[in-house]
């Protein structure tokens, strides 16, 4: 990639970096954890919602087994 000038376009995020705090660091660093995997936890929380629904209304035990083991894994069911 060609720049337009030296300056390391990367750079601003080491100043930044540099000027904080540890405490500081772990906050942005939480934020930046939320803003990427929260939309994540909002889809297997559709998810997870449809399956139960689906394993309350199912009148197959087989399904209604294997979902309760797929709700279990994601930690919805003990």
């Amino acid at each position: 990639m060609i720049y337009n000038n030296d300056r390391d376009p990367n750079e601003e995020m080491w100043e930044k970096q540099n000027k904080l705090t540890p405490e500081e660091m772990v906050t942005e660093t939480q934020k930046l954890i939320i803003q990427k995997f929260g939309i994540q936890e909002e889809k297997i929380k559709v998810l997870t919602d449809f399956l139960e629904y689906e394993e309350a209304l199912t009148k197959d035990k087989e399904t209604a087994n294997r979902i309760r083991i797929i709700l279990k894994e994601f930690g919805v069911w003990n």
